[in-house]
Protein backbone atom coordinates (compact mmCIF):
# COMPACT_ATOMS: atom_id res chain seq x y z
CA UNK A 1 0.00 0.00 0.00
CA UNK A 2 1.46 2.93 -1.22
CA UNK A 3 0.92 6.89 0.10
CA UNK A 4 0.62 9.03 -2.38
CA UNK A 5 2.19 12.41 -1.74
CA UNK A 6 -0.50 14.30 -2.54
CA UNK A 7 -2.13 13.61 1.28
CA UNK A 8 1.07 14.33 3.17
CA UNK A 9 1.77 18.14 3.78
CA UNK A 10 4.41 20.07 1.82
CA UNK A 11 7.18 22.41 3.63
CA UNK A 12 4.65 25.25 2.76
CA UNK A 13 1.71 24.12 3.72
CA UNK A 14 0.05 25.86 6.58
CA UNK A 15 0.51 24.79 10.27
CA UNK A 16 -2.91 23.36 10.44
CA UNK A 17 -2.39 21.00 7.22
CA UNK A 18 0.57 20.20 8.86
CA UNK A 19 -1.64 19.92 12.10
CA UNK A 20 -4.38 17.75 10.83
CA UNK A 21 -1.94 15.38 8.75
CA UNK A 22 -0.18 14.79 12.07
CA UNK A 23 -3.79 14.00 14.15
CA UNK A 24 -5.04 11.98 11.09
CA UNK A 25 -1.38 10.19 11.13
CA UNK A 26 -1.41 9.54 14.49
CA UNK A 27 -4.80 10.36 16.20
CA UNK A 28 -5.67 6.71 16.61
CA UNK A 29 -2.46 5.29 18.15
CA UNK A 30 -2.08 8.02 20.51
CA UNK A 31 -6.31 7.76 21.41
CA UNK A 32 -5.56 3.90 21.88
CA UNK A 33 -2.96 4.20 24.20
CA UNK A 34 -4.46 6.93 25.63
CA UNK A 35 -7.66 4.37 26.47
CA UNK A 36 -5.25 2.08 27.90
CA UNK A 37 -3.65 4.23 30.20
CA UNK A 38 -7.01 5.17 31.57
CA UNK A 39 -8.28 1.90 32.27
CA UNK A 40 -4.98 0.62 33.19
CA UNK A 41 -5.28 3.76 35.77
CA UNK A 42 -8.58 1.97 37.19
CA UNK A 43 -8.15 0.40 40.30
CA UNK A 44 -11.47 -1.24 40.30
CA UNK A 45 -10.51 -2.99 37.41
CA UNK A 46 -7.84 -6.13 36.25
CA UNK A 47 -6.75 -8.19 39.07
CA UNK A 48 -8.56 -11.43 40.61
CA UNK A 49 -12.62 -10.73 41.08
CA UNK A 50 -12.55 -7.97 39.32
CA UNK A 51 -15.27 -8.89 36.72
CA UNK A 52 -17.52 -10.13 39.66
CA UNK A 53 -17.01 -6.70 41.58
CA UNK A 54 -17.86 -4.67 38.35
CA UNK A 55 -21.06 -6.64 37.66
CA UNK A 56 -21.86 -6.29 41.72
CA UNK A 57 -21.03 -2.36 41.07
CA UNK A 58 -23.12 -1.97 37.89
CA UNK A 59 -26.14 -4.78 38.85
CA UNK A 60 -26.47 -3.15 43.01
CA UNK A 61 -29.10 -4.28 44.41
CA UNK A 62 -30.06 -7.48 42.28
CA UNK A 63 -30.57 -10.16 44.88
CA UNK A 64 -30.17 -12.86 41.54
CA UNK A 65 -26.47 -12.13 40.76
CA UNK A 66 -24.99 -14.18 43.77
CA UNK A 67 -26.16 -17.18 41.69
CA UNK A 68 -24.02 -16.15 38.73
CA UNK A 69 -20.59 -15.89 41.23
CA UNK A 70 -18.93 -18.73 39.27
CA UNK A 71 -19.93 -17.69 35.59
CA UNK A 72 -18.18 -14.08 36.54
CA UNK A 73 -14.92 -15.68 38.18
CA UNK A 74 -14.82 -18.03 34.83
CA UNK A 75 -14.72 -14.95 32.49
CA UNK A 76 -12.91 -13.08 34.71
CA UNK A 77 -9.51 -14.02 33.12
CA UNK A 78 -10.75 -14.50 29.70
CA UNK A 79 -12.21 -10.87 29.48
CA UNK A 80 -9.43 -9.48 30.97
CA UNK A 81 -6.85 -11.95 28.06
CA UNK A 82 -9.85 -10.79 25.45
CA UNK A 83 -9.05 -6.94 26.50
CA UNK A 84 -5.67 -6.70 25.84
CA UNK A 85 -5.14 -8.85 22.89
CA UNK A 86 -8.13 -6.81 21.36
CA UNK A 87 -6.45 -3.64 22.47
CA UNK A 88 -3.30 -4.32 21.32
CA UNK A 89 -4.32 -5.82 18.03
CA UNK A 90 -5.64 -2.41 17.59
CA UNK A 91 -2.90 -0.14 18.57
CA UNK A 92 -0.04 -2.49 16.21
CA UNK A 93 -2.90 -1.80 13.25
CA UNK A 94 -2.99 2.16 14.44
CA UNK A 95 1.30 2.55 14.81
CA UNK A 96 1.73 0.43 11.73
CA UNK A 97 -0.74 2.90 9.81
CA UNK A 98 1.20 6.13 11.43
CA UNK A 99 4.59 4.27 10.54
CA UNK A 100 3.72 4.26 7.21
CA UNK A 101 1.84 7.45 6.44
CA UNK A 102 5.15 9.49 8.69
CA UNK A 103 8.05 7.34 7.20
CA UNK A 104 6.85 5.63 3.65
CA UNK A 105 10.34 4.56 3.21
CA UNK A 106 10.81 2.28 6.55
CA UNK A 107 11.64 -0.62 5.85
CA UNK A 108 10.18 -3.34 8.32
CA UNK A 109 7.41 -1.27 9.23
CA UNK A 110 5.35 -4.08 10.59
CA UNK A 111 8.15 -5.22 12.77
CA UNK A 112 8.70 -1.44 13.86
CA UNK A 113 4.99 -1.75 14.70
CA UNK A 114 4.81 -4.91 16.86
CA UNK A 115 8.04 -3.91 18.84
CA UNK A 116 6.68 -0.45 19.92
CA UNK A 117 3.60 -2.29 20.85
CA UNK A 118 5.74 -4.47 22.76
CA UNK A 119 7.15 -1.82 24.81
CA UNK A 120 4.02 -0.10 25.06
CA UNK A 121 2.88 -2.93 26.87
CA UNK A 122 5.76 -3.33 29.25
CA UNK A 123 5.59 0.02 30.18
CA UNK A 124 1.86 0.02 30.67
CA UNK A 125 2.30 -3.31 33.16
CA UNK A 126 4.84 -1.07 34.98
CA UNK A 127 2.65 1.87 35.02
CA UNK A 128 0.27 -0.63 36.99
CA UNK A 129 2.47 -1.47 39.78
CA UNK A 130 2.01 2.22 41.24
CA UNK A 131 -1.79 1.99 41.08
CA UNK A 132 -3.54 0.51 43.97
CA UNK A 133 -5.49 -3.14 43.82
CA UNK A 134 -3.36 -3.23 40.69
CA UNK A 135 0.01 -4.95 39.92
CA UNK A 136 2.28 -5.88 36.57
CA UNK A 137 1.79 -9.61 34.85
CA UNK A 138 4.14 -10.83 32.45
CA UNK A 139 1.34 -12.96 31.09
CA UNK A 140 -0.48 -9.48 30.33
CA UNK A 141 2.83 -8.27 28.14
CA UNK A 142 2.89 -11.79 26.51
CA UNK A 143 -1.28 -11.46 25.47
CA UNK A 144 -0.46 -7.83 24.22
CA UNK A 145 2.72 -9.32 21.95
CA UNK A 146 0.19 -12.09 20.70
CA UNK A 147 -2.21 -9.60 19.69
CA UNK A 148 -0.21 -7.04 18.19
CA UNK A 149 1.17 -10.35 15.83
CA UNK A 150 -2.04 -11.78 15.37
CA UNK A 151 -3.47 -8.50 13.87
CA UNK A 152 -0.12 -7.66 12.05
CA UNK A 153 -0.11 -11.23 10.68
CA UNK A 154 -3.93 -11.42 9.69
CA UNK A 155 -3.03 -8.16 7.74
CA UNK A 156 -0.37 -9.13 6.08
CA UNK A 157 -2.20 -12.72 4.68
CA UNK A 158 -5.48 -10.69 3.74
CA UNK A 159 -2.76 -8.11 2.00
CA UNK A 160 -0.70 -11.47 0.02
CA UNK A 161 -4.28 -12.81 -1.02
CA UNK A 162 -5.32 -9.30 -2.66
CA UNK A 163 -2.10 -8.92 -4.37
CA UNK A 164 -2.48 -12.98 -5.54
CA UNK A 165 -5.80 -11.72 -6.78
CA UNK A 166 -4.52 -8.68 -8.24
CA UNK A 167 -1.73 -10.85 -10.47
CA UNK A 168 -4.37 -12.90 -11.98
CA UNK A 169 -6.39 -10.55 -13.04
CA UNK A 170 -3.40 -8.35 -15.24
CA UNK A 171 -2.81 -11.99 -16.22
Amino acid sequence: MTVSSERRPTPDSSWSQRLLALLITWGPALAIMALIFRLSSDPDLGGPGWVTALAYRLLNGWDGLARFDPLLDLADHYISWGAHFTFYAGLALALLWALRRQWPSLAHPAWAAWLLTTLYGISDEWHQSFVPNRAPDWRDVVTDMAGAAVALGALWVVRWVVGRRGDKMTR
